[in-house]
């Protein structure tokens, strides 16, 4: 009795050793229990996918059924009547701002995303209640928006799929394929417009009171060319807080785009006294890094190229940006004028790998 007495010590000291350390790893990352529900795999899986268009976020959770070897649409689903786009609870999808769907504007928020399957059309339905269990207890009267869809047959797939196809600056192509079936619609952004209501709003706090805060915004107008008046307004507003390259600069390129241009000379030779061919250039990969402004970039790598006719870097940039653009040629030519313009072994090495990734040869 006493030898058994003993192994049952030890067991029980080795179990209340291990599991603290299993129970601490499986429960670390997960959300403490609200009610006397345990977890358990459910059989349609929660999922979720995003995307950014401009700068507006857009998600979609659902969860995933799997099609098992049944009929889905015209059985499982059947046409002509409310689905709730997945399995469980409603299906959402959110837009941090306005959109357009398939040109049909829709306000931002969360809607609860419904459709009605049919054979040769199909009803997408974005519902102000997104918080109802599936489509249970839709109400048409809730309705924000409704469209029609072609469905588009494709090649099997078994678990129920949303995903961002078609990705642009400004538009996304939200697709779901389940089974044997696609269906889409496009999302549209007004992405100028949506990011001067952010900047407008981002200007009434701390970004207001320093010079790189309104900066920013007038470079921003300035490269869609759009509103200088207050791209005007913001740049002198910037340089009432720091006199310095970059707001002098900005200004320069601001008045010559409204024409103003012994403004914009007088500007611009101020602007090099206190910049040098590095700062001139950073300017551009800005527009090209932060802004994705190809024509813009090229504008102002033309523009060192002006002031510093020897620059091996705005040349090769010139010529990076053609290559990006798909101008092939004009980036053949171009690349080869900055392998000339190099000076050391080194800067030429610098050109030639540029050279190499868009497959440019040597003349």
């Amino acid at each position: 009795m006493r030898v058994k007495y003993s192994l049952t010590i030890v067991f029980i000291t080795i179990l209340s050793t291990l599991l603290p350390i299993t129970g601490s790893a499986q429960w670390e990352l997960r959300e403490i229990i609200t009610n006397d529900n345990i977890t358990y795999p459910e059989t349609s899986k929660l999922a979720g996918v995003s995307n950014t268009i401009g700068i507006t976020q857009i998600e979609i959770k659902y969860h995933r059924p799997a099609v098992r070897n049944r009929t889905v649409f015209g059985a499982l689903i059947p046409y002509g009547k409310v689905w709730r786009a997945g399995a469980n609870e409603s299906t959402t999808i959110t837009f941090q701002d306005d959109v357009s769907i398939n040109g049909n504007p829709l306000k931002s928020g969360i809607y609860g995303l419904h459709m009605i399957p049919g054979k040769e059309e199909w009803i997408i339905i974005f519902s102000k209640n997104h918080t109802q269990w599936g489509s249970f207890y839709y109400d048409k009267k809730e309705d924000a928006l409704r469209i029609a869809a072609k469905p588009k047959k494709i090649e099997h797939q078994e678990f129920l799929k949303y995903d961002f196809e078609d990705i642009q600056d400004n538009r996304v192509t939200i697709v779901l394929k389940w089974d044997q079936i696609q269906i889409s619609f496009n999302v549209t952004v007004d992405e100028v417009a949506t990011t001067l209501a952010v900047v407008e709003d981002e200007l009434r706090t701390l970004p207001r009171f320093s010079w790189r805060g309104n900066r920013e915004a007038a470079f921003y107008l300035w490269l869609h060319n759009v509103h200088l008046n207050k791209a005007l307004e913001l740049i002198n507003r910037s340089i009432s807080y720091e006199r310095r390259f970059e707001t002098i600069y900005q200004k320069a390129l601001i008045l010559a785009s409204m024409g103003k241009l012994s403004q914009s000379e007088k500007l611009m030779g101020e602007a090099l006294e206190l910049g040098n061919e590095r700062k001139f250039l950073y300017v551009g990969r800005e527009a090209i890094g932060h802004h994705n402004s190809p024509e813009k970039a090229m504008e102002l790598f033309e523009n060192t190229l002006r002031y510093f006719p020897n620059s091996y870097q705005a040349k090769m940039l010139i010529g990076r940006t053609y290559a990006a653009m798909g101008k092939t040629g004009l980036a053949n030519r171009t690349l080869n004028e900055a392998l000339i313009l190099a000076k050391t072994e080194k800067e030429k090495e610098v050109v030639k790998s540029e050279m190499r990734i868009y497959g440019i040869k040597f003349q």
